[in-house]
């Protein structure tokens, strides 16, 4: 009976034993393997976030965010001043009259929380190796037509349609149309054959889900053969920027669906009471008018 009771013991104590030792062995192996699967984390979130930015924010802020007609958020001077928290935040709800609009699902973006993490961290990720670039607000020169660096040219009526697409459109789509980050507005573009009102709307509120940001303060809203939008002068501008881009397709033997030609004069802002000041139009509601193809029995 001794005997037996022995033995159990000796079995009892090789068993502490065993587990004290697989205790030790897993507070020294755990640790790793957990910082090893976070880094695996982090390093998918990274890559992730990558790729959402190469395909939502580079045409604004520049491949590896250097910068572009948006702000170079690779720079020391950018991501040593705000938090992860604080990139999360304009990122998902965007900043209030720029074109950064908000990018998570619950204010209507199309990022996931996952996504907004992933490019929260993608962007983090620059840091080590960021540039000192203390003017990282401002936006770089867009090339011009010729290969130069160019800026924009105003006149009494304000810039004209070739100078605002190559201050803030060439970046992406190119100087010649060709494209780049952005996609090619050649003679074989979809857009060569849109309607009027399409084309200058893809400019106004953007292509929601891809990089085109809305390039108005609010959304051009049609009712029946009128618009109405509370940036009056924006969406001028906006017009004037399809006039050379209908011109290079007309040159190119691209035709219209509809045959018609280009009139930037029918989105220009008409203000409620017939002010022609803008100025004057702003506490009103502005009109945009389609005066080129009026209603039957109507005036333009």
């Amino acid at each position: 009976m001794d005997e037996s009771t022995n033995r159990w013991m000796l079995w009892g104590v090789g068993l502490l034993v065993l587990l004290v030792l697989a205790f030790v062995a897993y507070r020294l192996v755990e640790p790793n393997r957990r910082a090893e699967a976070k880094a695996q984390h982090v390093a998918n979130l990274i890559a992730t976030g990558d790729e959402l930015f190469v395909q939502n924010c580079a045409a604004c802020h520049g491949q590896n965010a250097t910068g572009g007609i948006g702000p170079a958020l690779n720079s020391k001077q950018f991501l040593g001043s705000v938090s992860d928290e604080q990139i999360r935040s304009l990122v998902s709800v965007g900043i209030p009259g720029t074109q950064m609009s908000a990018y998570l699902q619950d204010f209507n973006g199309p990022f996931t929380l996952e996504q907004i993490n992933a490019l929260s961290s993608y962007l983090r990720s620059l840091e080590k190796g960021a540039p000192d670039r203390p003017n990282w607000r401002e936006p770089l020169a867009a090339p011009s037509a010729t290969g130069g660096g160019t800026t924009t040219t105003v006149g009494a009526a304000g810039p004209d349609g070739k100078a605002i697409y190559t201050a803030k459109c060439a970046a992406c789509h190119g100087a010649n149309l060709e494209g780049g980050v952005g996609k090619a507005l050649d003679a074989n573009s979809p857009a060569a054959g849109d309607p009027d009102e399409e084309l200058l709307g893809t400019i106004e509120n953007g292509v929601a889900g891809t990089a085109m940001p809305a390039w108005s303060g609010s959304p051009m809203r049609r009712s029946g053969r009128s618009w109405t939008t509370s940036d009056p002068s924006r969406t001028a501008e906006s017009a004037r920027v399809c006039l050379p881009l209908r011109g290079m397709w007309a040159r190119r033997g691209t035709s219209r669906s509809d045959g018609d030609v280009f009139d930037p004069t029918r989105f220009l802002p008409i203000c409620v009471g017939g002010s022609k000041d803008l100025r004057r139009c702003w506490p009103h509601k502005p009109v945009l008018r389609d005066r080129f193809r009026p209603a039957k029995g109507r005036n333009p």
